[in-house]
C-alpha cells in the first residue's frame, strides 16, 4: 500500500465524518395553552430552533374560530407567513415536512417557498403548491407532505415563506443531523499510528 494512501487512512481515522441520525420533529411535546393561545417568536425543540415574527403552537384545531388546519396532533404556525429553522449543534439535512394552509376560512397561500443555506456558501431553493382543498377532519384545511431532493444536506439554516403573506403551518419535519465521530483516545491513536508505521517499514524492506 502506498505511503500516501496509508497516511490518508490515518487522517480519516481521526477526522472522519460520523453517522447521520434521522428524526421527525412533531412539536407534540411542547407546552401549549388552551385554545391555541401560545404565541412564540422563537422556540427550541429536539435540538432545533424555529423562529417566526408571530406564530402559535396549535394544540386544539377544533377550537379555532377560523377553522385551523387539523392533522390530529399539535403543529406550529398559524398567524405567520414565514418560519425559519436552524440546528443547535451543527449542519443538518432536510428530507421532508408536512405543511398546510393554516385556516379554512381565511386567505390561503397557494405556494410555499423554501430556501436552504448551506455550510460554506451556496443556496438551495424549492417551491411547493398547496392543493387548496379542505379535506381534513370536519372540513378543515389538510396537511400535505412535501419532500426534498438529496441536495438538501449540510444546511446551516432554512427559511419557509408563503406567497401573498398568507398564513400556513408545519408539522412532522424530517431531518438528519450529522454528528462528528468520537475523537479516538490517545492509546488508540498510538496503536493505530504504530500499526501504520510498521506497515510502512515492512513495505520498505520488501522493495529493497
Amino acid at each position: 500500500m502506498p505511503r500516501r494512501l496509508l497516511m490518508w487512512a490515518f487522517v480519516c481515522l481521526i477526522y472522519g465524518n460520523g453517522p447521520v441520525h434521522a428524526e421527525v420533529i412533531t412539536f407534540d411535546t411542547l407546552p401549549a395553552e388552551p385554545r391555541n393561545r401560545t404565541v412564540f417568536g422563537e422556540l427550541s425543540v429536539d435540538g432545533y430552533v424555529f423562529s417566526s415574527p408571530h406564530a402559535h403552537i396549535v394544540t386544539m384545531p377544533g377550537r379555532c374560530d377560523t377553522g385551523c388546519a387539523d392533522n390530529g396532533t399539535q403543529w406550529v404556525g398559524g398567524d405567520t407567513s414565514s418560519i425559519g429553522m436552524r440546528s443547535d449543534s451543527g449542519t443538518f439535512s432536510l428530507r421532508a415536512l408536512d405543511a398546510a394552509e393554516a385556516f379554512a376560512d381565511l386567505a390561503k397561500p397557494k405556494t410555499l417557498a423554501v430556501t436552504g443555506a448551506r455550510f460554506g456558501g451556496g443556496v438551495l431553493k424549492a417551491a411547493f403548491a398547496f392543493d387548496g382543498i379542505n379535506d381534513s377532519v370536519g372540513g378543515q384545511a389538510d396537511f400535505q407532505k412535501f419532500s426534498f431532493s438529496d441536495e438538501w444536506t449540510h444546511l446551516v439554516g432554512v427559511s419557509m415563506l408563503a406567497d401573498d403573506d398568507a398564513w400556513f403551518g408545519i408539522d412532522n419535519v424530517m431531518v438528519e443531523a450529522a454528528s462528528p465521530s468520537p475523537v479516538p483516545e490517545p492509546a488508540t491513536l498510538i496503536l493505530s499510528g504504530a500499526g501504520l508505521l510498521a506497515t510502512l517499514r515492512v513495505r520498505r524492506r520488501r522493495t529493497r
